[in-house]
């Protein structure tokens, strides 16, 4: 496989543009991704029919508001049980975690 980005290139300086399929255009997004700095995930649908191919690459930060509130469930879950027979929970989670802050690493 070439590198499309430079084929690409060397078309649009011989003849002044360049023409894509679409097997040409999902190989140019594939070598964008690889590009692209480890942060970013690639993110694919997929055109089952055509195989036409739409990627876009995100963030932490840019995934961030969109998962904060499943993470902060799923980071500070309680796993305090009752007490004896009572079915009355003791539990001081929430104050626990009150200081604690999503850290994008």
């Amino acid at each position: 496989m070439s590198n499309m980005i430079s084929l690409l290139r060397k078309q649009v300086q011989e003849n002044g543009k360049a023409e894509i399929d679409i097997d040409m255009f999902n190989q140019l997004q594939n070598e964008w991704i690889t590009r692209c700095d480890i942060d970013c995930l690639p993110f694919v649908y997929k055109n089952i029919k055509t195989n036409e191919e739409r990627k876009i690459l995100l963030t932490a930060a840019e995934i961030r508001p969109f998962v904060e509130d499943e993470l902060y469930e799923r980071l500070t879950a309680c796993d305090c049980t009752s007490i004896g027979e009572t079915n009355v929970i003791e539990c001081n989670c929430e104050d626990k975690f009150e200081d604690f802050e999503l850290q994008l690493n």
